[in-house]
């Protein structure tokens, strides 16, 4: 890490077609960042535009009004920075330089007009950043107001850009969808599935080269047809006495959808009023009117494509705009290359400020353990459960940002209700688990969080706890000294850890065997434990 910063808070617009959003950030010293202010509206930018390219008086009106109440929130917030970016809409319109005018003079806001690259380069920096890929190759798109932006990327970068003029907006003025009351004949959803499909055509002979494992998919209009479909394929399913539906849905911001949905949805919405449109769970009222066009885009991207299933994510262009804005500051995890998960824990740590050095150290020897653990036979965990303890190590003492009275059940409480990105669920209950009992007493069945865990996880959440006692002990001091600890097998067979330090641990080493029937159970067997000064073996 660099020298430390200072502090500030930044504010990010994104000035959509059919939303505006904020985000507001606090910039800490200790390269973490807190989220300040999430905020969105509905504007509708481009009603009526893209006829003749032209944004109307009450358009601009609505804009400039939210986006001078978002400056106004940003600046009480005490924001050095407030970044604005126009997507669609704006770029498009013949008369976007009245808008940036009025934008700077009425609201107090510079706005960028970004290309369309640029904006699904944003929307990627935005999903990725937010779930773990590695180097399998995802397909990405956000369906807005005016475009339609679709990429396919790894967690390093992506190989596929493009940006089609095609947004929920722009295909209901087109078409005429909010006319008959959003009622749509088979003759004309047959020729609006025959323009969609040529205008996606291109993008699917290009995209469908690549190896695609999962899609993911950002927008309100994604979020709203992926829940309605959702609902209407449920309800299907339970008149006809299957049960429920196999597929991932909790109602927040991580559910999927099939492409059989999609359509069910897709023939249920040309057949219904827009009264009747708003009915349906996940659609708000503002956006019935253009849900049709926004299904209808979905549902065609997909059966062209290729893509059997679409997961919904809530991270979006804006959660883009702060990964590019801290990639640029030096020291920060998202200017190096880091794994997401890594990166999460990173900023989880460091904005309740821990003390990292500490943090480190432990983890070290933690990890030490694990590894040669695994040479000397006592256990059998793979790089994921490595991976868990090396997490938890790292976060163990975040508890104490709450109080130091008992601050291990504060960190499995810090960590279990933090936004940990790409973790599941079951995976925060462990690492936090981990964490919580790195001092003090160990699990019982009936504890929260474990008790939700099967046997086997139980079990490994014991035993790699086991570990982390052993390392906090050994840095209980939050010296400077160097130690090293390992597991060996000597000449009797007879597994044991051996501590080197660089100077007498006496009181450490005592700290571990007052320990030890603790430390039994974890292990599932008795451990000796022996010093040996570096010196000596130096």
């Amino acid at each position: 890490m660099g020298d430390r910063l200072e502090e500030k808070v930044v504010s990010f617009i994104d000035l959509g077609t059919n939303s505006v959003r904020l985000l507001v950030v606090r910039i800490n010293r200790n390269y973490s960042y807190k989220i300040l202010r999430r905020q969105k509206d509905t504007i509708r930018l481009g009603d009526g535009e893209f006829e003749k390219n032209i944004l109307s008086e009450a358009a601009m009106d609505r804009a400039v009004s939210a986006c001078r109440q978002y400056v106004d929130i940003s600046r009480n917030f005490g924001a050095e920075e407030v970044i604005a970016v126009a997507t669609s809409a704006t770029r498009e319109a013949k008369n976007r330089d009245e808008l940036i005018r009025r934008m700077s003079e009425c609201a107090g806001a510079e706005l960028n007009v970004i290309s369309g690259d640029e904006e699904a380069r944003l929307i990627y920096l935005g999903i990725s950043s937010g779930i773990e890929i590695g180097e399998k190759k995802y397909f990405f798109f956000d369906i807005g107001g005016g475009s339609t932006e679709v990429i396919v990327g790894d967690q390093s970068g992506y190989n596929y850009l493009r940006s089609l003029k095609l947004g929920a907006i722009r295909t209901t003025g087109r078409f005429g969808l909010d006319t008959d009351n959003g009622i749509l004949s088979d003759r004309d959803f047959d020729n609006l599935c025959r323009s969609l499909r040529d205008k996606v055509h291109h993008v699917a002979r290009e995209t469908r080269q690549y190896n695609i494992s999962e899609a993911y998919g950002s927008s309100g209009t994604i979020i709203s047809v992926i829940t309605a479909a959702r609902k209407i394929s449920d309800a299907c399913i339970s008149e006809n006495g299957n049960g429920a539906s196999d597929m991932d849905y909790d109602g927040s911001c991580s559910y999927s959808a099939g492409i059989e949905e999609i359509y069910l949805l897709l023939d249920h919405l040309r057949t219904i009023p827009n009264d009747e449109k708003k009915k349906i769970p996940g659609i708000s009222p503002e956006r019935a009117d253009i849900i049709l066009a926004g299904t209808a885009i979905l549902y065609t991207v997909m059966k062209e494509c290729g893509i059997e299933k679409i997961t919904a994510s809530e991270r979006s262009l804006r959660d883009g705009m702060l990964v590019d804005y801290l990639s640029k500051i030096p020291g920060f995890p998202h200017a190096e290359n880091m794994p997401v998960r890594k990166r999460s824990v990173r900023q989880l740590g460091r904005s309740c400020r821990i003390d990292e050095r500490h943090a480190m150290k432990v983890s070290g020897h933690a990890l030490s353990l694990f590894d040669s653990g695994i040479m000397a036979g006592i256990h059998n965990y793979s790089p994921k459960e490595r991976e868990y303890l090396e997490y938890a190590s790292y976060l163990h003492d975040i508890g104490q940002f709450l109080s130091f009275s008992g601050h291990q059940n504060h960190s499995y409480y810090v960590i279990t209700r933090s936004q940990l990105l790409g973790f599941d669920q079951k995976e925060i209950i462990i690492i936090g688990l981990i964490a919580g009992y790195h001092r003090k007493r160990m699990p019982k069945r009936s504890d929260e969080g474990f008790s939700s865990l099967n046997l086997k996880d139980q079990k490994k959440v014991t035993f790699l706890s086991g570990l982390l006692r052993i390392a906090e002990f050994l840095e209980r001091s939050h010296d400077e000294r160097e130690r090293i600890c390992e597991f060996v097998i000597p000449d009797d067979k007879c597994p044991m850890i051996r501590i080197s330090p660089e100077k007498d641990c006496n009181s450490e080493i005592q700290l571990i065997k007052n320990d030890m029937k603790n430390l039994k159970k974890a292990f599932g067997r008795e451990i000796f434990i022996a010093a040996d000064r570096l010196s000596n073996k130096q």
